[in-house]
């Protein structure tokens, strides 16, 4: 999505945009003014920790999954 919106900044103005480009822009434009809340830099390091956090708790959700599934394999 950010890539799409760097090209639209690029040519904004100097290209016409479709209308489903238009929407896509716009919707573009309006999460980043609710993600950014007015910094001008991705909050990256925020969401690193976020997806490192998501993952590890996958990652324990995902041995409960398998040893709950083996218990139930082994009492049919």
């Amino acid at each position: 999505m950010f890539h799409g919106f760097r090209i639209y900044l690029k040519y904004k103005g100097k290209k016409t945009l479709t209308e489903s480009e238009q929407i896509l822009f716009t919707a573009a434009n309006t999460y980043l003014k609710d993600v950014m809340n007015g910094r001008n830099a991705l909050p990256t390091k925020a969401w690193k920790k976020e997806y490192a956090d998501l993952t590890a708790k996958r990652k324990i959700l995902n041995q409960r999954y398998v040893a709950l599934k083996d218990e139930v394999n082994l009492h049919p």
